[in-house]
């Protein structure tokens, strides 16, 4: 009977974890919405991303509604007409640059923004976008 018990609680207590760590890690907000089209990169890769790996420019969507197409249109406005750490908002967007993160946009309960992503041989490497 005893056993039962401990069976049950471990179990309980595996699914509170799992339920934890996907709340707590943020990613399952985050929609991709497609690759912009961007110059170029510069630099070495963050650690964790394996030799040979590509990057690409993503649209991300990380609250709200609005659809993937504006959300890649929006960005890939904010990264035509930006300079630098500097981005020029589109018109009703309110958009500012976050270390670590890279463009970032609000309008209403909207926020999108970019984020490198890597691939190796057509899958995702190395370090996932982070939401600001």
């Amino acid at each position: 009977m005893r056993s039962t018990s401990l069976a049950a609680v471990a179990a309980a207590a595996a699914v509170l974890a799992a339920g934890a760590a996907g709340s707590a890690s943020g990613a399952s907000t985050i929609k991709k919405c497609g690759e912009l089209k961007v110059g170029g990169f510069g630099g070495a890769p963050p650690p964790g991303v394996p030799a040979g790996a590509k990057p690409h420019l993503e649209a991300l969507r990380y609250k709200g509604t609005v659809s993937c197409a504006t959300t890649k249109s929006v960005m890939q406005k904010v990264e035509n007409t930006s300079v630098g750490t500097k981005p020029k908002s589109p018109p009703g967007w309110k958009c500012a640059f976050k270390s670590g993160v890279g463009y970032y946009c609000k309008k209403g309960p909207n926020e999108i923004g970019d984020g490198v992503i890597y691939t190796l041989d057509g899958k995702q490497v190395g370090p996932q976008p982070k939401a600001p």
